[in-house]
């Protein structure tokens, strides 16, 4: 996963930010190959070069769609598909996910993004989540760590959606410097990743 290459010259109002290769590996691992489940279709929403879309690839799940805002980043990644000889495995589409259009509830779909965080534009992380649970079965989404996680509006846009939370975890997200006002070496924060799927499923 670190081969997967790393967004240049990113954009700060859409927050763009690679998921770091071992979470993005970590993920993918414990849904196909620990648990067996093999989705159909993953969807990465926000996808910029990637990451999560190429660990679900790597270990064995059939096919990817890639959505994001950026054509740069979208170019990105589809070159690294081409290198890797990925590219008849993943689609990209270049889309804003809040207009994006999609075949609703396609079956056997799982959702796996590291959306927005919400610090630029407020509410962004919860128009990902709802379009993720539009187009979805299963969703595994990174968020910022909230200070109360039972009282928090993301699990509580989950719950309230008729959806259920299967797993809960804690990781440390490090950020590496990427905008200019960025003056540490790693910005060490940590990340809430939420598994959820529908009731019934």
């Amino acid at each position: 996963m670190s081969k997967v290459p790393n967004i240049d010259n990113p954009v700060e109002e859409l927050e763009q930010y690679k998921t770091p290769p071992d979470i993005a590996a970590d993920i993918a691992w414990d849904v196909v190959k620990s648990r067996g489940i093999i989705p159909r279709i993953t969807v990465d929403l926000g996808c910029g070069t990637g990451s999560l879309c190429f660990s679900f690839i790597y270990v064995g799940a059939p096919y990817c769609v890639c959505v994001d805002i950026d054509k740069k980043v979208i170019s990105k990644a589809l070159e690294f598909a081409r290198a890797e000889e990925l590219a008849d495995k993943v689609d990209f589409i270049l889309s804003d996910v809040r207009f994006l259009s999609i075949r609703k509830n396609v079956s056997g779909s799982t959702v796996a993004m590291n959306p927005p965080w919400g610090t630029r534009v407020r509410g962004i992380d919860s128009f990902f989540l709802e379009k993720a649970m539009e187009i979805s079965e299963m969703i595994i989404s990174i968020h910022a760590l909230p200070r109360d996680l039972e009282k928090n509006y993301i699990v509580k846009l989950i719950e309230n959606n008729n959806w259920k939370i299967i797993k809960k975890e804690v990781r440390d997200f490090p950020i590496k410097p990427s905008l200019s006002h960025h003056e540490k070496k790693i910005y060490k924060t940590k990340a809430l990743i939420v598994e959820a799927i529908k009731y019934g499923e």
